[in-house]
């Protein structure tokens, strides 16, 4: 294009004038075109960035950890720590998430007191209980609410645990006995 300008220039077909502002457009279209493929690559990159949410999307549900066969125990005057399972065990809690632990027993477990934050967990992925040295009930309830905004769809997100029952005592779930015979006789077998 710039030979063609020369040309016509030279022929006389163009003036000086006419021949700067093609030079002009020319250098602007160049610019624009720039532009466009640094735009292109700036949308191709944020895609890429918005799509790694995708696999760290916060839970669908969340339990507190333990062995719900078992069941939860504290030993008097002991401390007890219980965390939350996450579903899908791939998720991850924003850390901007709002966890609270709650006791139903408050005259023979102390305050909830939840776990600081880590590079990785929220404040409260994790949270400690203490039974007093002499506890009047045999157990108490433990239930956790975790509020946050997901990641992936932008949404308020509130989910609830528990209740968990949590025994206070020998630190054993233990079914009640089985009374003995009170009487026998004697029978043939063979």
């Amino acid at each position: 294009m710039r030979d063609e300008l020369e040309r016509s220039f030279r022929a006389g077909e163009i003036g000086e004038r006419e021949k700067e502002q093609a030079e002009d457009a020319r250098e602007e279209i160049h610019i624009l075109g720039r532009i466009a493929h640094d735009w292109h690559r700036l949308v191709d990159a944020a895609i890429k960035f918005f799509k790694t949410f995708e696999k760290s999307a916060g839970p669908t549900a969340v339990q507190i950890k333990g062995d719900s066969i078992m069941g939860f125990a504290i030993l008097p005057g002991a401390t007890g720590t219980f965390g939350l399972t996450l579903t899908p065990p791939t998720s991850v809690l924003p850390m901007s998430s709002v966890i609270t632990w709650t006791a139903d027993n408050s005259a023979d477990v102390s305050v909830p007191v939840p776990s600081t934050a880590t590079a990785t967990q929220p404040v409260g992925v994790e949270c400690s209980f203490t039974s007093s040295t002499a506890p009047v009930a045999t157990s108490f309830n433990i239930s956790v609410t975790v509020a946050f905004v997901d990641p992936v769809s932008l949404q308020q997100v509130n989910l609830t645990a528990g209740p968990a029952n949590v025994v206070l005592g020998t630190g054993v779930v233990t079914p009640p006995p089985v009374a003995g015979p009170t009487a026998f006789a004697i029978t043939q077998i063979s």
